[in-house]
């Protein structure tokens, strides 16, 4: 069989018929389509047609990291799976495609915590601060209260006052309707 001319194969390869002189003259085998790809995506400057990799290679992901729903502690997870596959990865593609993804999942991290998805934690722990205060404010009353109203009753007695009691404090709490 025949080979192909430098230029045939410039067209084939969708590239200068300078470059396939330059890859031949450097050693690569300009006939072996495996040789030219890697040669190609080696070069940090590339013609148009492989600006996005080698342009036949078909890379459907096989199999997706990012779940549907995104809360903190999966995202997280996520960025560090993607983060370790980048570190592992053979060609600069992967790599590149795989930086895209943990860019995306950082830009809607933070998408979510401006439309208000997620508190500060100093205003979550000023909110647990407040609810402690809130409770030890009506032990304190119930402390109060209670043995001027218990005094001389049954323990059976008892009981419905000290719950009509506890209710009417979880009423003004707003914890129970």
């Amino acid at each position: 069989m025949k080979k192909l001319s430098q230029a045939k194969l410039a067209v084939l390869y969708k590239v200068n018929q300078d470059w396939i002189s330059r890859a031949k003259a450097k050693g690569v085998d300009i006939y072996d389509k495996g040789a030219v790809r890697a040669a190609m995506l080696s070069q940090a400057k590339r013609p148009k047609a492989w600006v996005n990799g080698c342009w036949w290679d078909d890379k459907p992901e096989e199999n997706p990291i990012v779940t549907p729903e995104l809360n903190g502690d999966d995202t997280a997870q996520q960025i560090k799976t993607l983060e370790a596959q980048a570190l592992a990865a053979q060609d600069y593609d992967t790599s590149r495609f795989i930086r895209t993804k943990i860019q995306s999942l950082k830009e809607l991290l933070q998408l979510q915590i401006l439309a208000g998805d997620y508190e500060y934690n100093d205003k979550v722990a000023e909110d647990y601060t407040k609810i402690g205060h809130a409770l030890k404010a009506s032990a304190l009353r119930l402390q109060a209260d209670l043995p001027g109203m218990l005094e001389g009753l049954t323990a059976a007695q008892m009981k419905p006052r000290i719950r009509e009691s506890a209710m009417s404090l979880l009423a003004e709490l707003k914890m129970v309707k």
